[in-house]
Order: structure tokens, then C-alpha cells, then sequence
């Protein structure tokens, strides 16, 4: 088992290697979770109708408005932003130009932070599953750097941070402690409402297959976080019951059933195999889920807390009106159902040679493309571009167009030069990675 030491070496290479870049585009997702951050330190309220005009994903509740978001990416970084004012960062000007330091911060804490806390655990958790992937480190590393998840690393989005607190909860089920999962799922709750899908199997799967005291504390501490969440909606709409989204100005399809309409095949296949947004192409790491030791019988199958619950996410995505994701690299709304079929994917893949090639061969196709996208147009690719892989993405980097958003940039590297040095210490940080991994320890450590 890996060491203390090395757990924390683990955490901060990959902490560096993604938040190398950290965005600070004016997107209308991250701009709406940003102001009501910003509202809450400099006004005390999360109302941000003096600068409701910087972005379109906004609820109107009686002519005020505020974030459409889930409220626990806004509430964490509150004080990260009240303290960084007090270190002499300019307040938001409804002009928008001063929010690039709130969105690198929200990039960092919600974005690199949770992304290197997932590397850790699904690494630890390799150990603890006993698995005979030798290359353990690589085995985790290079999925993850090969996956739309990568691209998303340094962005003020929820996604990373629910699905963190999704594998946790879910990690948590496999333990046999249904109260500390229920607690994690509050959290995943707070920070994506949409996990409520997740959740729903899990429950279901605790109630037909666990004793009845597992389901009884897995859902009283889940209700922590539906109680917050219901305390949320009231402060900002009046009722506990509506959300914020469903008074949202700009979208008023969400009005109806949340934006829930008839199920529909072509987004199930534009989520899981279509070259526009389709979870193996932009996770091509997947595709060695054939390759994995099948479960002994349909009751384990059916019991397992990865695979029901990320299938009925993406299935309950394709019925609904948003499922594409707006601009984005990648399904970014079903990061949670990625993740949790990659751990169960590392979790029983195969260990023969074929199986490994495989793995780290896809895994290096996605890293090729991450790296291209994150490196020139992250992840604002537009809607209605089938192919932005091809379209888009290579003919930015043929045309040598280096995003600004990198750290080096803000100390005087161009783009170009900073890219190539990111490049280098990509690989680096990669190769020693595996060097953790070959000095590992025998000795057992404790990790809970």
C-alpha cells in the first residue's frame, strides 16, 4: 500500500499538472456561479442583478436575479474570495473584466483539486482492491489525463467536484458504511442536483440487497443534503420545492418538468458513441470495458453500486432537452456516470498482456486529444459542430492557436512557449507518477 508520503506526492504532481491552466472565460455556466460568489462577500446577498447581464444562465425570481446553480460550489468558495479580497483582489465590476482571478479560483478549487483528489482515491483504491495492474499509477493517471474530465480540470464547473463526492459515496456502499455515503451523496447533491438519479439506484440497490438498518442510515444522511438544498430554493424562489432552474430567464423549456422530454435514441447515441459528444470517444479508456472479468451472476450486477447507477444517469440524460451540453468537450453533464465506469472498469479489467495494451493504448489516444483540446480552445467547442475533434480542435493546433489561460502567461510566457514547457512537464510529472509506483512500500498503511 502506498505510503503517506506518497500519497501526498501523488496528490500534488497531479495537483500541478492540472491546474497548469485555469480558465478564466467569461462562459456563461461558470460566470453565474462566480457572481453569486461574488454578490454573497460584497453584498451579503446572492442576488447579482446589477450584473445579471454577464451571463445567460440566471433564474429571474420576481424581477431579481440570481445563479441557477447548485448552491455548494458557490457557498465553499465564499470565503476563498472574501479572503483573497482582503489580499487585495479588485471586486467584480459589471463590466465582467475583473471576475478572471474569481474564475481562477473557482477553476482551482472546484476543478484541479477534486480532479487530483479522484486520481488519489481510484489509486489507492487499486491497492485496496487488490488488483494485479501492475503500472497502478499509469493505469489511473492516464485515463483520467485522457478524458474530457481532463479538460475540465481548471474550470469553476460542478462536474469534477460531483463526481468526486459520487465515487466517494459510492466507495463508501462497497465499505459497508451507508452513513458516511449518504453524507457524501449530500454533498454531490448540493453540488449537481442531477445526481439525484445516482442516488435513487443506490438506494434502491442498499434496500433490496443490504439490511435494513444500511438503508435506513444511507437515506437519513442523504436527507442532510436534500433539506440544505430545500432550504436553498427557498431563500432564492419561496417555495422549497422549486428550484432555481425552473425560474430560469433564459431557457424556459426548464419550466416544464425541469426540461424533461420523451426518451430519445439519437441522444443516447450522441452520448455514449457520436463523434460530437459521445462519452467514448471523448473517454476512449472506456472502450476496454469489454475486456473486463464479467461479475459472477445478474444479482451482483445488480447489486454493484458503479454500473446501474452510471447507466441510469446517462439514460435519464437522454430524455432530457439539454443533453448535448451546450458548448463543451465532451458529455459533461454525465461526468459522474464516466467516472464510476472507470472505476468499475479498473476494478475488474483483465491483467494479460492484451488487456493492459488496450488500456494504455486508448488511454494515450485520449491524452493526444485532451492535451490539443486543453491546450487551444479548452473546452468551448459550439453546439451544432458534429466532428469538433476534426473540425475544430486539430485546425487550432495547426494554426499554432495557444490558449492564454495558462499560469506561466500571467508571468510574462507567451502562449506558445508556455505550452511547449507544459508539454515537457506533462510527460515529466507522468514519468514520476510511475516512479511512485515502483517504490511503493509493502508495509499496510491505513487510509480511512
Amino acid at each position: 500500500m502506498p505510503s503517506r508520503p506518497q500519497i501526498v506526492a501523488y496528490f500534488l504532481i497531479v495537483l500541478f499538472l492540472c491546474s497548469w491552466h485555469l480558465d478564466h472565460g467569461t462562459n456563461d455556466s461558470t460566470l453565474s456561479r462566480a457572481m453569486a460568489v461574488s454578490a454573497i462577500v460584497e453584498t451579503g446577498s446572492s442576488e447579482f442583478t446589477a450584473h445579471q447581464a454577464l451571463t445567460g444562465d440566471k433564474a429571474l425570481v420576481d424581477g431579481r436575479y440570481y445563479t441557477d446553480k447548485a448552491p455548494l460550489p458557490t457557498w465553499i468558495l465564499v470565503p476563498f474570495w472574501a479572503l483573497a479580497r482582503v489580499l487585495g483582489a479588485v471586486p467584480t465590476q459589471p463590466d465582467g473584466s475583473s471576475y478572471a482571478t474569481l474564475l481562477r479560483i473557482g477553476g482551482f478549487f472546484w476543478g484541479s483539486v477534486p480532479f487530483a483528489c479522484i486520481a488519489v482515491v481510484l489509486w489507492t483504491r487499486l491497492y485496496a482492491w487488490g488488483s494485479g495492474i501492475g503500472a497502478k499509477a499509469l493505469a489511473v493517471a492516464l485515463p483520467l489525463f485522457g478524458s474530457f474530465l481532463f479538460v475540465y480540470s481548471g474550470s469553476f464547473y460542478n462536474h469534477i467536484g460531483a463526481a468526486l463526492f459520487v465515487l466517494l459515496s459510492t466507495l463508501a456502499l462497497e465499505k459497508e458504511r451507508p452513513l458516511l455515503a449518504g453524507l457524501w451523496a449530500s454533498a454531490a447533491l448540493l453540488t449537481d442536483t442531477a445526481v439525484i438519479v445516482v442516488i435513487a439506484v443506490q438506494f434502491a440497490q442498499v434496500a433490496a440487497f443490504r439490511p435494513i438498518g444500511a438503508g435506513i442510515r444511507f437515506s437519513v444522511a442523504t436527507a442532510v443534503g436534500l433539506l440544505l438544498l430545500m432550504l436553498n430554493n427557498h431563500i432564492i424562489t419561496g417555495s422549497a420545492l422549486t428550484f432555481p432552474s425552473a425560474m430560469a430567464a433564459n431557457y424556459p423549456h426548464m419550466k416544464q418538468g425541469l426540461g424533461f422530454r420523451g426518451w430519445s435514441m439519437d441522444a443516447l447515441l450522441g452520448l455514449t458513441v457520436s463523434l460530437y459528444r459521445g462519452l467514448f470517444i471523448y473517454m476512449p479508456a472506456l472502450i476496454a470495458l469489454v475486456l473486463i472479468r464479467p461479475l459472477s451472476s445478474w444479482r451482483a450486477w445488480a447489486a454493484d453500486p458503479f454500473v446501474l447507477p452510471a447507466i441510469a444517469l446517462i439514460i435519464a440524460y437522454a430524455a432530457h432537452s439539454t443533453w448535448s451540453g451546450g458548448w463543451t468537450y465532451g458529455p459533461r453533464y454525465i461526468t459522474c456516470s464516466a467516472l464510476l465506469l472507470l472505476a468499475f472498469m479498473l476494478k475488474h479489467l483483465r491483467t494479460d498482456r492484451k488487456s493492459l495494451l488496450a488500456l494504455f493504448g486508448l488511454a494515450t489516444v485520449g491524452a493526444l486529444c485532451a492535451l490539443a483540446a486543453i491546450s487551444t480552445l479548452g473546452y468551448s467547442l459550439p453546439s451544432g459542430i458534429t466532428n469538433p475533434l476534426v473540425d475544430l480542435v486539430w485546425p487550432a493546433v495547426r494554426a499554432g492557436r495557444w490558449t492564454d489561460a495558462q499560469l506561466p502567461v500571467l508571468l510574462g510566457l507567451s502562449p506558445a512557449t508556455s505550452t511547449l514547457l507544459y508539454l515537457f512537464t506533462w510527460a515529466l510529472g507522468v514519468l514520476l507518477l510511475t516512479r511512485i509506483d515502483h517504490r511503493i512500500e509493502h508495509a499496510p498503511v491505513p487510509l480511512s
